[in-house]
This record gives C-alpha cells, sequence and structure tokens, in this order.
C-alpha cells in the first residue's frame, strides 16, 4: 500500500504493474474520508475491446476485492477474492491479452474459473460452515 497524491499514484501504480504481468491486472483505491471511496483497475474499463470476450477482468476483479477490504472493512471476503483470483492466475488461466500458459480463456471463461475457486479460498472462519 502507497500513500501518495493521485498523480504520483498512478505513475508508482503503473510502473508496478509493468514489472509483473501488466497494467491489467493491478487495482487501485483512492480511500474517501466518509464512505467507501473509489476503486478501479488501473488501466481502465477497455472499452474498445467491450463484448469481444477477450478484457481480462483481474484488475476489476481485484479493485472489488480492495474495495471490500478497504473501503467496506469486509477484510474476509475481500482476502478470499483476491485468493481466487491468484489462485485462477496461478493456474494458468490467462485471456488474450496477456501471455498465456496455455490456451487462451475468455472473460467468461476467466470469471468462472475464479467464482469456482471461491470456496477453497475462503479461510475465514464465518464462512467455514457454508463452505462444508
Amino acid at each position: 500500500m502507497i500513500v501518495t497524491q493521485a498523480a504520483f499514484g498512478a505513475v508508482v501504480s503503473d510502473l508496478a504493474a509493468a514489472s509483473r504481468d501488466g497494467p491489467r491486472i493491478v487495482a487501485s483505491g483512492r480511500l474517501a474520508e466518509s464512505g467507501p471511496g473509489l476503486f478501479g483497475p488501473t488501466h481502465g474499463s477497455a472499452p474498445d475491446i467491450a463484448g469481444q470476450g477477450v478484457a481480462n477482468p483481474s484488475g476489476m476483479l481485484l479493485a472489488a476485492a480492495l474495495m471490500l477490504s478497504e473501503g467496506l472493512g469486509e477484510r474476509a471476503a475481500g482476502r478470499t477474492l483476491e485468493r481466487a483470483i491468484t489462485h485462477a492466475l496461478a493456474d494458468g488461466w490467462r485471456t488474450a491479452d496477456l501471455d498465456g500458459r496455455g490456451p487462451a480463456a475468455t472473460t467468461r471463461d476467466f470469471n468462472d474459473a475464479v467464482l469456482g475457486l471461491m470456496p477453497t479460498a475462503r479461510t475465514d472462519v464465518e464462512f467455514l460452515s457454508e463452505v462444508a
């Protein structure tokens, strides 16, 4: 977590993203004094490829996890979503816009993989009875 002015934060997050898989899987958040704040992927919503099923949703999903954890105080839910995304990426789920280690998945395929991993990504006590 970095606390800085918005302009510097944008530069730092883009540089950090470039050192890994790229800006498509980096989320950002701007916390507010009151209310949850503003969260989203660093790369934007990719309107140029909307509806084509080729956009990688990792950045948007990670922004949702960040919003749950930091904006809404639902740390267990945010951690669960983040772990499911991490496991999906580790399992090789990649859309065409990321260098994959296997066949390219569609946006829906990736989302379905994350949803399928959610039950096993839960580690908090309040959810364990629902998984069993």
